[in-house]
């Protein structure tokens, strides 16, 4: 905004005012210390010493709060500021104290327009020229008025107006050059900017409109030139060297770049990521050991910069130096300021967390929390801890006492929504995951998260909406980018996941991106256009074997085609040329197999599993054909054989399992049960038959309440025979009102069961129900007939 019709006395006598107004303030009457003030203040902010022009004019207010002058004054301090609701309070005061000034009703108008309140505006720049038809500020106000109300044609008129009076008016040519890029004119446009330029070329939004101009019309290297004007011109400016930076960086002038940003680091000297900035460009101009020695320097000229430290040992971590980092680190935990001192066990606690140190990240947090029970970040962690124990209620008490420090902690959110999913209240942990999205103002990591829950609840929908609302802020995060086509896929969007394809492929910079590649084939078979999926993927003209991935999509794509000579003949050249290539073996058996060639498809898997003894799946697909071909010792001696070569494999322990008891070795079952539970298989079928197995076999209380502690993995489960289960556990542990509610909803699922009514009537009976429960137990002999295996317990139970 431009500031005109203000009269100052001439800089001598201001400087003559400015020194001997001290000395003679005392003796002076009121309107004469309003004056000399006054005529301070002005003097300071010619010279753009904004803050000791603020003192003066507010020495003047005290005097008179009404003083028009001093509050232009005031009002031009937020002006430069930016400060436009200070301006507003101020214009407005001026008008009701001088309805005439022009100045005043001018700028409010503008604040009106930058508002989009363009009615008022124009009101008010009608104001201005009924009191003064030629005011060249009110005449561009209504040019610029007219323009945003979409009368081009009465805008641009009057703006000509203007510059005929006024040619380098900066904001009559806004409206020309914005009404002519409106007409796709860029010609036009530029030429008016240059020519409003050649008055006054320190007007940034022109100079900022000019550069978008040409980045419209492709001109590169006016636009990296138009960047470097404007640094040039406003050598004092970040902003404008940080913009340049960028233009460089884009052009990979890194050297050139890291020029300017100094520059910023010069100008903000204080700033973090000022420097961050060139660390990063550093480290790609020159290498990681530059970057961290420009760090280090940096450290080391402001050692007193806490900040500096702290970036200096997440760079450490980023670059897996874990050393250095916890080196930097320790010395700041040992700090005489407790706040900066539990920042950095904070800090370190984290690490430790991230590298599966977690009894050295507990002592952490416990010291924390010992001098400060408080502290955010250690609540928050200490609840993390107390989730991966089972301890959810303390957990979510203390994430609540977080939240109530620090209303947008959305790591105390997500850390509850982990709390209410352990516990099945998944309902909850969607509200939570909601809030954590919105408070961290849509970050990539809480995005991911949250799609992650939501792709699990099957809603991909709402998760393809909050991966594009992350995206467009962080729009190259190539894991978001790859959950977002997840999204698609589940949805049967075929082009969308397409699209995905094509911008993981521009990011990476590789055509044969195995993401893209992958993202791409599915997208293609979805459309059943197989052609392209095996033109796109086929290795028949590479000596290259394809990736693990695009191979099995090449060979879904000749599959749904029936081509299976093709597909066997391809993984055939990849297995001559990789002998040990062990997925395109498996693939093999899928062709085989769906060739229908049993007796080939078991040479096949045979020869997988030779390939790689230590793996499972030859194996485990041997087990089910030959159950398929009801030969139960072939199966098991399929998995014997696994279990002897991968012992390790918790899927194979599972089939075993299985095996045993259907083969009645109940005992041994558990055994292997326990062992699947223990090293945290959470398998709900597993767990179910371990649970139900130890009542059965283990009835004491003591182990039925062990077996419970793997109750939450299927409570929320609508599985009736899950409710029998844990029904019978409570019973079985002397819970017996948890054992009725449980296996009443079993008894309602499954009303012809004889063994569910059995545990049914049982529980009522010890739970005080016991006409109830005895009708339910008859029941229950009734439909058991003579072969119910319960009948004698039952009975005991009804003679009682």
């Amino acid at each position: 905004m431009t500031t005109r019709n203000r009269s100052y006395r001439t800089a001598a006598a201001r400087g003559l005012v400015a020194a001997g107004a001290m000395l003679i303030a005392a003796c002076s009457s009121p309107e004469q210390k309003v004056e000399r003030y006054y005529e301070s203040g002005a003097e300071f902010l010619e010279k753009g010493d904004l803050g000791r022009a603020n003192v003066q004019f507010q020495n003047v207010l005290k005097i008179d709060e009404e003083h028009v002058p001093t509050l232009l004054g005031v009002a031009q301090i937020a002006e430069t500021k930016n400060n436009f609701e200070a301006m507003f309070g101020i214009y407005q005061k001026i008008i009701r104290l001088d309805p005439e000034n022009l100045e005043a009703i001018t700028k409010l108008g503008k604040l009106y327009l930058i508002g989009s309140e363009e009615t008022r505006a124009l009101e008010l720049s009608e104001q201005a020229l009924a009191l003064d038809a030629t005011n060249i500020d009110a005449r561009a106000l209504k040019a610029a008025v007219l323009l945003r109300a979409g009368d081009r044609t009465g805008a641009v008129e009057i703006a000509k107006g203007v510059i005929a009076d006024d040619p380098g008016n900066s904001e009559a040519a806004t409206v020309v050059v914005t009404e002519r890029a409106m007409a796709s004119d860029f010609d036009g446009a530029l030429a008016e900017l240059n020519r409003v330029l050649e008055y006054n070329p320190k007007v940034a939004v022109l100079q900022l409109m000019r550069i978008r101009l040409l980045s419209q019309q492709n001109r590169d290297e006016d636009v990296l030139q138009g960047y470097a004007d404007l640094a040039a011109l406003f050598p004092e400016e970040a902003t404008y060297k940080r913009s340049y930076a960028a233009a460089l960086i884009e052009r990979g002038d890194l050297k050139s770049a890291l020029t300017q940003l100094e520059g910023v680091v010069a100008l903000l000297p204080n700033e973090l990521n000022a420097k961050l900035d060139v660390v990063r460009v550093l480290r790609q101009e020159q290498g990681p050991d530059a970057a961290e020695k420009k760090l280090q320097a940096y450290v080391e000229a402001q050692p007193d910069d806490a900040d500096l430290k702290f970036a200096l040992a997440d760079y450490y971590l980023q670059h897996e130096q874990e050393t250095k980092s916890e080196a930097v680190l320790t010395p700041l935990t040992k700090s005489d300021d407790a706040d900066l001192a539990n920042r950095a066990k904070n800090h370190l606690a984290g690490y430790f967390i991230r590298s599966g140190k977690i009894d050295d990240a507990r002592v952490l947090v416990d010291d924390i929390l010992s001098t400060d029970q408080q502290n955010t970040q250690a609540l928050i962690k200490k609840a993390q801890f107390q989730i991966a124990d089972g301890d959810f209620d303390d957990a979510i008490a203390g994430l609540r006492t977080a939240q109530n420090n620090d209303p947008d902690a959305y790591e105390a959110m997500v850390a509850m929504a982990n709390a209410f999913i352990r516990q099945g209240n998944r309902d909850f942990a969607r509200a939570e995951l909601t809030k954590a999205f919105e408070v961290s103002d849509k970050r990539s990591d809480v995005a991911r998260i949250f799609a992650r829950f939501l792709l699990a609840e099957g809603d991909a929908s709402r998760a393809e909406d909050v991966l594009e609302q992350a995206l467009a802020q962080s729009p190259n995060d190539v894991d978001n980018l790859k959950l977002l086509a997840q999204a698609q896929i589940s949805q049967q969007d075929w082009r969308g996941a397409e699209e995905v394809a094509d911008l993981l492929e521009n990011l990476s910079g590789n055509a044969q991106d195995n993401a893209a590649l992958n993202i791409r084939s599915v997208a293609l078979s979805g459309l059943e256009e197989h052609d392209r999926v095996i033109e796109m993927l086929s290795s028949e003209q590479s000596d290259e074997p394809l990736g693990a991935s695009p191979l099995a999509m090449l060979t879904r794509a000749y599959l749904a085609q029936e081509k299976y000579d093709e597909a066997r003949a391809m993984l055939s050249r990849v297995i001559d040329n990789d002998g040990d290539n062990y997925v395109a073996r498996l693939l093999l058996a899928q062709v085989v197999e769906a060739a229908d060639e049993p007796e080939a498809l078991e040479e096949v898997l045979t020869g997988a599993a030779e390939a790689a003894p230590t793996r499972p799946e030859a194996y485990i697909a041997l087990f089910r054909h030959h159950l398929r071909n009801s030969d139960r010792d072939k199966a098991e001696a399929a998995i014997d054989t696994g279990l002897s070569n991968a012992s390790n494999s918790n899927a194979l322990k599972i089939y075993k399992a299985d095996l045993m008891l259907s083969g009645g070795d109940r005992e041994g079952a558990l055994e292997l049960y326990e062992e699947l539970v223990g090293a945290a298989v959470r398998n709900k079928i597993v767990v179910n038959n371990y649970i139900s197995l130890t009542s059965e076999l283990r009835p004491t209380p003591a182990d039925a309440q062990r077996a419970l502690a793997y109750a939450e993995l299927i409570a929320s489960e609508a599985n009736p025979n899950f409710k029998d289960t844990l029904g019978w556990a409570y019973y079985r542990a002397g819970d017996y009102t948890s054992a009725v509610t449980y296996l009443a909803q079993a008894a309602n699922a499954l009303p012809n069961n004889p063994e569910v009514l059995y545990h049914y009537g049982a529980a009522k009976v010890a739970s005080g129900d016991v006409d109830g429960g005895k009708a339910t137990l008859r029941e229950a002999v009734d439909k058991g007939g003579a072969d119910f295996p319960y009948a004698s317990e039952a009975t005991a139970i009804l003679n009682d």
